[in-house]
């Protein structure tokens, strides 16, 4: 099947805040069949926010971050996007992130997937450059439960630069996505 979603949010200084700012977020999951048995999945999220009227710059807590267990696996959780100089975080007004999945059953309520994952965050409002999507590929296991899957995902990041680890080791419950 397919869910589509989609998130409008909007804050103005008409309203007592301390800027005006629209927030889009956009995204798109299809899970195929291949099999009785195997699944592909995936996934595709963008969202931008444009300030306006005298506003130019959006809080710390309404900006865009990427990164972890149920973003783009293999980086740190909200580490992909711009960073301050000390290394740290700063979210962005454009991001976009993808996965494809495939996910097949190992043995009892023991489950196994790979996957791809890519993605980003940019500073500028509405912004998607491809040419900067960062990477990352891995297996996972799964262990079913009535409440969902616990999961432990190995991230590994294809395109790693000088300063970053191999990837990262996950342990979440629920699906990716």
């Amino acid at each position: 099947g397919t869910v589509l979603r989609g998130r409008v949010e909007h804050s103005t200084t008409a309203l007592i805040s301390d800027v005006s700012f629209v927030k889009l977020l956009l995204e798109a999951r299809h899970y195929l069949p291949l099999s009785q048995r195997v699944l592909f999945a995936t996934r595709l999220k963008l969202g931008g926010i444009e300030p306006y009227v005298d506003s130019t710059d959006v809080p710390f807590n309404g900006r865009f971050f990427a990164g972890g267990p149920g973003s783009v696996r293999g980086f740190a959780l909200n580490r992909l996007g711009p960073q301050n100089q000390d290394g740290d975080p700063i979210g962005g007004m454009s991001l976009i992130e993808g996965s494809f999945e495939l996910r097949f059953p190992l043995f009892g309520e023991f489950g196994a997937v790979l996957f791809v994952d890519f993605g980003n965050v940019f500073r500028s409002p509405f912004t998607y450059r491809l040419g900067d999507l960062r990477y990352a590929v891995g297996p996972g296991l799964r262990y079913n439960t009535p409440v969902g899957p616990v999961r432990l995902d190995v991230g590994i990041i294809v395109d790693r630069r000088a300063d970053e680890d191999f990837g990262r080791i996950e342990f979440s419950i629920g699906q990716a996505f």
